[in-house]
Parts: structure tokens; C-alpha cells; sequence
């Protein structure tokens, strides 16, 4: 089993490092996975990721869609935990507020994960208002 997780680890290391993990279907499942795995491997995954604002923009689609409801659908809810395997809100805090004020007015979905990244709440993706806790 061991020898499984390490082949499955060098597997997902190869994907982020050639880009390819973005264009999977199950993309965030395997994030998600990664992280509970080795917080570490995943902090030295994803910290490169923002540098350039399409490969932060990538990293948000993957790591930022949280669920769906009824009244609005998809929303963004970036977990705490992996919060942490990117140093936390604070130390990100200013590279996204950087990368929030250069999108278009009318890109609700990325300004809802980075509204989520800044905040630790839940944004509808539609139209990146703040989600209401029923």
C-alpha cells in the first residue's frame, strides 16, 4: 500500500508540475486527497501557483468551489485547512487582493473564491454575493 501512495503521489506531482492537473475531471477530489495525505508535498504543489495570475486563477477554480444550494447553486468556500498548506490567510492576503482588483467587473466566479480566500465565507458564484448560512 505504501508503494501505491508514493506512486500515487509522484503521479499528482507530475500533474501539477506539467499543468495537467487543471484539466481533470476530478480534479479537486484529488486535491483534496493530496492534502489530507501530506500537507507538505501539497504546500510545495500549490505555493509556486502564486506567482502568475493565470496559475493562481487556476488554483482558485480548483480549491475554490465549495458546494451548492438551492437558492443561487454553486458557491465558493475555500476550506481552512488548506488555508494553512498555503500559509494562511494572512500571508496570501495581500497577492489576492492584488489579483481580486485587476478582474473585470463581470467575473463573479474568481471574485467569489478570492472574496472566500480573504474572508473564510461562502460566496455565490453567479454573482460573488456573500452566502447566508441557513
Amino acid at each position: 500500500m505504501n508503494k501505491f501512495k508514493e506512486y500515487w503521489k509522484e503521479s499528482v506531482t507530475k500533474a501539477f508540475s506539467d499543468g495537467s492537473i487543471f484539466g481533470m475531471p476530478d480534479k479537486r477530489d484529488i486535491t483534496i486527497l493530496i492534502e489530507a495525505i501530506d500537507k507538505d508535498l501539497t504546500s510545495k504543489l500549490v505555493k509556486p501557483l502564486l506567482k502568475k495570475d493565470e496559475d493562481l486563477d487556476n488554483l482558485a477554480l480548483l480549491i475554490g468551489v465549495g458546494g451548492t444550494d438551492s437558492y443561487k447553486g454553486d458557491f465558493a468556500r475555500v476550506r481552512d485547512d488548506f488555508m494553512e498548506v498555503l500559509g494562511g490567510r494572512n500571508a496570501i492576503k495581500k497577492r489576492i487582493e492584488k489579483r481580486l482588483s485587476k478582474l473585470p467587473k463581470n467575473e463573479y466566479k474568481l471574485k467569489a473564491i478570492y472574496q472566500s480566500f480573504l474572508t473564510g465565507e461562502s460566496y455565490y458564484l453567479c454573482d460573488a454575493t456573500k452566502r447566508d448560512r441557513f
